[in-house]
């Protein structure tokens, strides 16, 4: 019964797209705490320097990833795309930089613990924008 369940709740396309989502936000989150890691404690960036850089490099991979993997869509429609998801990335930066600042001076002084707090908040905004709004298959920005 609950493998009847699960087997039917994987046949929905959002919960699809939604893991998808997960496994690619885990893939680019790697990618962006070892370039946050890189310019901060080993290039010694500052704080909002290294998160700009990281966060740069992560945009990149997150847009091409979730274009090609999760939503699928397809390059008639790519930059139609790019304007929505730049949109949805320069509200996140604001919020990103906004959330780590707030966690380095008043909870704890660790940058990727900041990042990681950052990353799981906003992570639903943004699957929900993304996928209802910029990579819509009836709507393209």
């Amino acid at each position: 019964m609950i493998k009847l369940k699960l087997e039917t709740l994987l046949q929905n396309d959002n919960v699809r797209k939604f893991i998808m989502f997960f496994f690619v936000g885990v893939a680019v989150f790697i990618i962006y705490t070892l370039t946050l890691w890189l310019f901060k404690r080993v290039i010694g960036f500052g704080t909002s320097a290294s998160v700009t850089i990281a966060f740069g490099i992560a945009v990149v991979c997150n847009f091409l990833l979730n274009n090609f993997f999760t939503f699928q869509t397809s390059d008639a429609m790519y930059k139609k795309r790019i304007f929505g998801y730049m949109s949805v990335v320069a509200c996140n930066y604001i919020i990103n930089i906004l959330i780590v600042n707030t966690i380095l001076n008043n909870i704890i002084n660790n940058v990727l613990i900041a990042s990681t707090t950052s990353a799981v908040t906003t992570m639903f905004f943004n699957f929900f924008i993304l996928n209802k709004i910029v990579f819509s298959d009836s709507r393209a920005m």
